[in-house]
């Protein structure tokens, strides 16, 4: 069996085109504010990877750098300040944090005007996590390109598969959780306390890995055939990006998969945006959604 490489820049070239043309139609002028505390060099690869996304579809993006030693008040003065300015529509603060309290972190997010969370973190926030969208365009595709025949649409072909999530860090595991309990479709969750999560990930279809650790999947743990997603990623010493498993491991296993780089990355980046112009949408209606 040779695996099949999901292209996930084709995919966000796609979404971005999309999303271009309908800020164009709607004569909208979307704009996006990042908050980035400390200088820490995969934060900033992420923010550039942001920053020229908005640039393609025609979005402001404007960024607010901070010391790592700021004070959470003067954070959440700006981010305040930000929610009254009504040329700015979708708020994030880039991840990781400073080493704060668990309670100055979430205080921090619940700051952001839940129509300006782009990144769906706030309880209220009508924006789906850019991650688990992005994990969803991925499952789509695949349907779309394989199983679409045999059933009536993606969700009920996910639901007959056994899905395996690894992982629930708040950035993607638990968003992608929340997204499918939301559409009623069973998974199995694994994180440090599961007994025996080798004997799970064997019989998992569809295995989504939000971990961030090479070879938290390899081989010969893994079921013949089976979908692999990996979310979480490692940029080692020589500044290289791995993904949960490695390539030349996996690929003759693996039915289909997402490589690190170029998988599940620029198609979240493309969800953040989509998530922006809605945001954008949104506010201009005065707060409604749709």
């Amino acid at each position: 069996m040779k695996a099949i490489r999901i292209d996930g820049k084709a995919i966000a070239d796609t979404l971005l085109t999309r999303l271009t043309r309908d800020i164009q139609e709607q004569g909208i002028h979307p704009r996006l504010l990042v908050f980035f505390l400390g200088n820490n060099s995969s934060s900033r690869s992420y923010i550039l990877q942001k920053q020229h996304a908005a640039e393609q579809v025609g979005i402001s993006c404007d960024i607010y750098q901070y010391s790592e030693h700021t004070s959470p008040l003067v954070i959440r003065s700006d981010i305040q300040k930000a929610n009254e300015d009504n040329t700015i529509h979708g708020i994030i603060v880039q991840r990781p944090l400073p080493s704060w309290s668990t309670n100055e972190r979430t205080s921090i997010v619940n700051t952001i005007n839940p129509l300006k969370d782009v990144d769906g973190f706030t309880p209220t926030s009508p924006h789906t996590p850019p991650s688990a969208t992005a994990v969803f365009t991925i499952l789509d595709h695949i349907y779309q390109h394989e199983y679409k025949q045999w059933f009536p649409n993606t969700h009920a072909w996910l639901r007959s598969q056994r899905i395996v999530v690894i992982g629930k860090g708040e950035t993607a595991g638990a968003p992608i959780r929340s997204l499918l309990n939301r559409h009623g479709i069973p998974y199995i969750g694994i994180d440090r306390s599961t007994h025996s999560p080798t004997t799970i990930i064997k019989t998992a279809d569809i295995l989504i890995s939000c971990v961030g650790k090479r070879h938290t999947i390899q081989s010969q743990n893994m079921k013949e055939g089976s979908i692999l997603i990996s979310v979480g990623l490692i940029k080692q010493n020589n500044e290289t990006l791995y993904g949960d498993y490695d390539e030349d491991d996996i690929h003759n296993k693996a039915r289909y998969y997402t490589p690190t780089p170029g998988g599940v990355g620029p198609i979240t980046v493309a969800c953040l945006m989509q998530n922006v112009t809605q945001a954008c949408i949104i506010l201009q209606k005065g707060g409604s959604t749709p």
